[in-house]
């Protein structure tokens, strides 16, 4: 319970007014921020996702290149292009930030450069 600072009676936690006096009780403001360490976390992962998908473009572009047997060897080239699109999503999420811009357009250029790299 809280005290009114007008006659300092008990009121409600969520009253706006005293029942006793009838002045004006000032409401706490509870606003709920992200937390900086949760917030730093989620740009960190995303960014590590984002070089992982470039790096798992370059195996599958070099598996291709090299003809490595896997179960599933017509289908090697669609990894590069599952990747691409992925590379384009995590870009799309790191440049709404100011601080992760860059590694954005490094995602992207390396991805691009990759892309076409294997179909040449």
């Amino acid at each position: 319970m809280r005290k009114c600072p007008q006659c300092g009676e008990e009121v409600e936690e969520n009253s706006v007014f005293c029942q006793n006096c009838g002045s004006k009780i000032d409401v706490p403001v509870v606003t709920t921020t992200k937390s900086s360490s949760n917030g730093i976390n989620k740009v960190h992962l995303m960014i590590l996702f984002g070089y992982l998908t470039l790096f798992i473009q370059f195996v599958a572009i070099l598996a291709s290149r090299y003809n490595v047997r896997v179960i599933n060897s017509d289908r090697i080239i669609l990894y590069p292009l599952m990747c691409i699109l992925l590379t384009f999503y995590v870009s799309f999420k790191l440049i709404e930030d100011e601080r992760t811009r860059v590694h954005a357009l490094i995602i992207v250029l390396i991805s691009i450069f990759l892309f076409i790299f294997g179909i040449i």
